[in-house]
């Protein structure tokens, strides 16, 4: 089953054994070819040792193998390596500690700092063991595993290369790193269309964005050349303004760092206690420029913000303090870091619980002035229990940060055994 070309040939055991020394090649009967420098085989049990310089190439199956010695169980046409080793294969080259090839399947299994290099598609895989089913050209890796391509390194517990459809799957421990985009992906189970430029994830993910822009969703959808990020289940967002953002569904473009999303909760100083709370049905936000476009606007603002306008003596406890729910709503709203406009809107600051607010001021457009800190308003009646009573065309009052200015006071019902209710 073997022909041997040695430089030196010795038969021993009664013929049974056969020993080649100082180099040749052998032949397999399937046409295999074996190189090395020294051979061993045992004829009863039909195995072939060889060592120093070992190199077999399999034209059949197209794979070449190097190492420093390998032990051919002929019966099983099985091929097992020992020592530094490599394969080469379709433009795929594996180098290991250890191989074991089975020709009759096609697989080669490799152990002990393994690493696999995809000449055709640039991509690098690192690992503790592999498994490359040759026929249908796909390699399974277990263990720490690491896969560069490009500006891009994903660590993973185990990665399924297909390499026909240039797709790579990792599960477990999964960290997706690209530092040309500059990005951060932390999943359990990711897939990476190379072709397509695009990334998939399935559970809970975590994506973070030039390590300002904290994404927490689950089966997210990342387009490399779109430059773009998008999920449709329940996510949060924190930037480093300490802004809180919960969304039903979003688009994010982070080339533009521009936020499309639906049902958004936005929550300012989502640290502290003085937090305040935006409602957007739907909404544009361009982080950029601090800029929103929205539909259907609510805000919630601290319940302390207005404690000021009743601050006690020094020596009393302030009554009235955090009994306020200060809020404003309107059909739609746009704004950046020097003010905020809503259309057809209402502001009152009184609490939630009241079956209709004691007071409420309705405009055409409410304007938030931050930078003269003053809250103004354009055709706008003040309602007393949704009652009309007050028509102004044009009004404004300060804003709820002002302690100090003359002007019209915040309205505010009274109600006394002696004089009554007033306003």
């Amino acid at each position: 089953e073997f022909n041997f070309d040695v430089t030196e040939a010795e038969i021993i055991q009664d013929g049974k054994v056969f020993l080649g020394r100082k180099g040749g090649i052998v032949t397999a009967d399937d046409g295999t070819t074996i190189e090395a420098i020294n051979f061993d085989y045992d004829k009863s049990s039909n195995i072939l040792v060889a060592n120093e310089n070992v190199k077999i190439d399999d034209t059949i199956q197209d794979i070449k193998i190097f190492t420093d010695k390998i032990t051919y169980l002929k019966n099983k046409e099985i091929v097992i390596t020992e020592g530094k080793s490599k394969a080469i294969s379709n433009e795929i080259i594996i180098n290991a500690h250890k191989f074991e090839y089975n020709k009759i399947t096609n697989i080669l299994i490799a152990t002990g700092n393994v690493e696999i290099v995809d000449i055709a598609k640039d991509i690098k895989i690192f690992t503790d063991k592999i498994t490359y089913l040759k026929n249908e050209e796909l390699l399974i890796t277990d263990g720490n595993s690491k896969v560069i391509d490009g500006g891009i390194t994903i660590n993973a517990n185990q990665f399924t290369y297909y390499k026909f459809l240039e797709k790579i799957n990792a599960k477990k421990n999964v960290i997706i790193e690209d530092k040309i985009e500059n990005f951060i992906i932390y999943a359990e189970d990711t897939t990476y269309l190379k072709n397509k430029d695009e990334i998939f994830t399935k559970g809970r993910t975590n994506v973070i964005f030039q390590s300002n822009y904290d994404f927490l969703s689950q089966d997210v959808t990342l387009n490399r050349y779109q430059k773009e990020l998008r999920s449709s289940k329940d996510s949060i967002l924190k930037d480093g303004d300490s802004t809180l953002y919960k969304l039903s569904k979003f688009i994010y473009f982070y080339d533009k760092k521009l936020l499309k999303g639906e049902e958004i909760e936005t929550e300012t100083n989502y640290l502290t206690k003085e937090s305040d709370k935006l409602y957007f049905s739907e909404a544009f936000i361009d982080f950029t420029k601090n800029k929103h476009l929205s539909k259907d606007t609510k805000i919630l603002l601290h319940k302390k913000i207005f404690d000021n306008e009743r601050e006690p003596e020094d020596d009393k406890e302030n009554f009235f303090s955090g009994q306020n729910d200060p809020r404003i709503s309107g059909v739609s709203s746009r704004g950046n870091e020097k003010e905020i406009i809503l259309d057809k809107a209402i502001f009152t600051s009184c609490k939630k619980t009241d079956k209709c607010p004691p007071w409420s001021i309705k405009a055409d457009k409410i304007t938030h002035d931050r930078v003269k800190q003053n809250i103004d308003y354009k055709n706008a009646v003040v309602n007393v229990y949704d009652v009309p009573v007050f028509y102004f065309p044009k009004f404004f009052h300060p804003d709820p940060t002002v302690k100090r200015r003359s002007g019209l006071l915040q309205p505010r019902l009274n109600d006394s055994d002696i004089l009554g209710t007033s306003f």
